[in-house]
């Protein structure tokens, strides 16, 4: 009976240790998957976060610089937006030549130009223009419409919009 009681007692034994090693396992199993987990977390937050970066880029990345030029029988209006900040509208027909100089913000469609300068006269600023732009042909032209860009003397009428071609 006593050989009965050891063995029953060495199997019990070895049955719970068998138990814990599969725990154990198990612990160990469910931890790496853990790490998965938070592995597989951290690498879609940081997919989101450089999509977000991206798309807020292309939103507020301005797509108006350039040089623009809008012309009409015998008129021409040129419109520059230079990555610098500053941007000239020119208009010359004939003999006649008007310059306004500046400083511009943009977002992805509005062009706000703060006029610094009058026919190459600093000081003399007629204070803010917004113009509203629209791509066209694929970046080789720009639909430009303002209420403040003057009419040329041919009588496009920017009010409307005009297309200017780089």
């Amino acid at each position: 009976m006593k050989k009965f009681i050891a063995i029953s007692v060495l199997i019990a034994a070895m049955a719970s240790a068998s138990v814990y090693a599969k725990k154990s396992n198990s612990d160990a199993e469910w931890q790496e998957i853990g790490e998965q987990g938070k592995k597989a977390l951290s690498e879609t937050g940081k997919f989101f976060s450089d999509a977000g970066k991206k798309i807020y880029e292309e939103a507020t990345t301005p797509e108006c610089y350039g040089k623009w030029i809008c012309k009409n029988g015998k008129s021409r209006t040129t419109v520059e937006c230079k990555q610098n900040g500053s941007m000239t509208v020119t208009q010359k027909s004939g003999g006649k030549n008007a310059k306004w100089s500046g400083t511009f913000t943009a977002t992805s469609h509005t062009i706000t130009f703060k006029i610094t300068s009058v026919g190459g006269r600093a000081g003399e600023s007629t204070g803010t223009w917004i113009l509203t732009y629209n791509l066209q042909e694929g970046g080789k032209a720009i639909k430009i419409q303002s209420l403040n860009l003057p009419n040329d003397a041919d009588g496009t009428n920017f009010k409307l919009g005009a297309l200017f071609i780089r």
